[in-house]
């Protein structure tokens, strides 16, 4: 596996002294070193793709998951909140601001971002599911958790059988 990884980064090098400025080639060269667990020089590349294109939604959202990956929670939060300014269509985003303001112990907010995930996507079970999960763990508001989780189930979310019958109790 490992091999493969190498392999392209050695394709992109050449591909990136033919064309130098290309965003698309440091953001795929961080996709790669992502893959191969090789995070930090991950956002490395993230990051030089956003100097030469700062609007690139795809690498916003590759560097928070990065910086997420690496406990570097609020470059995450700043990383996610600049992808959705950038392109609000893209959900997964708003999920994982929403857990990483979790993370953060940001609970309104990570609620907050949760809810924009569905208002951009009604039908996203993740959404809800964790959404769910923090009426339940954090608010212990338990109707507003069983509406959630409801909703994920019925988008075909597997749910915890534990979390659904203290629910249903």
């Amino acid at each position: 596996e490992m091999g493969k990884t190498d392999e392209a980064l050695e394709l992109y090098k050449v591909a990136l002294d033919k064309d130098p400025q290309s965003s698309n080639i440091y953001n795929n060269i961080g996709v790669a070193l992502y893959g191969s667990g090789r995070i930090i020089e991950a956002i490395g590349a993230y990051t030089k793709a956003l100097e030469i294109n700062p609007k690139r939604s795809d690498t916003l959202y590759n560097l928070g998951v990065a910086y997420g990956a690496t406990g570097q929670t609020g470059s995450a939060i700043g990383a996610y909140n600049m992808a959705i300014k950038t392109d609000a269509s893209i959900i997964d985003a708003y999920i994982n601001l929403g857990m990483a303001y979790l993370e953060s112990g940001k609970v309104d907010e990570a609620i907050d971002a949760l809810k924009r995930a569905i208002r951009a996507d009604p039908d996203n079970a993740v959404a809800y599911n964790n959404l769910g999960l923090i009426y339940y763990l954090k608010k212990t508001d338990y109707p507003m958790s069983i509406k959630y989780i409801d909703n994920a189930v019925r988008l075909g979310c597997k749910v915890r059988p534990d979390i659904l019958e203290k629910l249903k109790a």
